[in-house]
């Protein structure tokens, strides 16, 4: 695919390679496959997975520098990935970065440490939107996502109990600006669930959760439960500095085990949960210099 640099389009049916500048415009991925990633290779239309079976596709850097990121024309959803109420569909991204294509300028913002004016892309659609399927982050990093105020516009969109992984990974300036209980990095609808371990999430910027937020209330239950990972420099323009939900089904909750948390900022509490309570459990875990002016843990979870 993509052979001499040419946009492509197609179904993958077997292992590929991508290239450095290869540039890859509406493919399908179907069946267990592994694409191998070399350089830079651009995103031009929607890679789409999904499938009655279960499958597993694996994405993995095979160069120091290799990297997947947003075309300069192309505002969609770069990955959407469906599957079936009995078969969840699995991605898995080794060694890669993910990039949405915003480049930050202007003055540095002191809590997020980065510019604030996009010269970039604003995005309508997700760096990774799924439906009832799984995604792994192993060592990559996943940023640079600017989302165009759209309902679905996240770098991680999740929905029907989806579930995204950062395994030694790193999510970092992405951003969120508007939009009803929006996360700036992962958004969840009708349930789901983020976990971290051995990562790093930081200069990200949000209105409901500069981490984690729901985009629907009720009885569905978001999940986020984070080990070994430092979280810092977040921002969120309405409350959760790092997550903001809500949850009447008791299954939900926010776990952070052996973190590091610090310097980031909220009008309203580190983790918020309004109307549900959420618990929120912690442990062996350090919290430095975050401003949140109401309630370090939120106006309903405190």
């Amino acid at each position: 695919f993509a052979a001499n640099n040419e946009p492509d389009t197609g179904v993958i049916t077997e292992n590929t390679v991508w290239n450095d500048g290869d540039i890859i415009n509406g493919v399908t991925i179907r069946g267990d496959v592994t694409i191998t990633v070399k350089g830079t290779v651009t995103i031009a239309g929607t890679i789409t997975m999904s499938s009655d079976s279960i499958h597993k596709v694996t994405i993995k850097g095979e160069t120091a520098d290799a990297k997947l990121i947003r075309g300069n024309d192309f505002t969609g959803q770069m990955f959407y990935v469906e599957g079936s109420i009995c078969y969840f569909q699995d991605l898995v991204f080794e060694n890669i970065t993910l990039d949405g294509g915003a480049v930050w300028t202007g003055d540095v913002d002191p809590i997020l440490n980065r510019g604030t004016t996009n010269e970039g892309i604003k995005a309508t659609g997700s760096i990774l939107y799924l439906v009832r399927a799984n995604a792994t982050l192993d060592n990559c990093t996943l940023q640079n996502h600017d989302d165009a105020a759209s309902d679905k516009g996240n770098a991680v969109f999740l929905r029907e109990y989806a579930s995204i992984a950062f395994n030694d990974s790193i999510g970092r300036n992405n951003n969120s600006p508007s939009g009803y209980w929006k996360g700036g990095v992962v958004t969840t609808r009708y349930g789901g669930t983020v976990t971290t371990n051995n990562s790093e999430v930081y200069g990200n910027s949000g209105t409901h959760g500069a981490f984690v937020g729901v985009s629907s209330s009720g009885s569905y239950g978001t999940k986020v439960d984070c080990v070994n990972t430092k979280l810092h420099n977040n921002y969120a323009s309405t409350g959760g500095a790092l997550c903001y939900l809500q949850d009447n089904s008791g299954i939900g909750y926010v776990k952070l085990t052996g973190c590091t948390v610090e310097n980031n900022c909220s009008p309203l509490g580190l983790f918020c949960s309004y109307p549900y309570f959420v618990p929120t459990w912690i442990k062996d875990t350090t919290f430095d210099n975050n401003a949140c002016s109401a309630y370090e843990f939120g106006s309903d979870n405190r």
